[in-house]
């Protein structure tokens, strides 16, 4: 018999920026498909930025493009709650 266990998807990661050592949570919707880079929105409040992060907004949306960054891929968790 084949025990196949069906994982939770990946919704959050758990990332650090290369040029701020900052720590952040984002969506994994946002990572390159190597988790060398994350996207940003180009969103100067703050609160939008995490309302971004927690709808897991599509990168490239509302018209301007999101800037790139360098990350150290850190983890993946289910939800926001987790990952923070």
């Amino acid at each position: 018999m084949d025990s196949v266990h069906k994982m939770a998807p990946t919704m959050y990661a758990v990332v650090t920026l290369q040029d701020s050592d900052e720590l952040m949570v984002v969506p994994s919707n946002w990572l390159s498909q190597d988790k060398r880079h994350c996207y940003w929105p180009p969103f100067k409040s703050t609160e939008k930025c995490m309302e971004a992060v927690e709808n897991k907004l599509n990168p490239e949306t509302e018209g301007k493009p999101w800037e790139k960054l360098r990350i150290i891929f850190l983890g993946e968790y289910g939800t926001f709650e987790k990952a923070k």
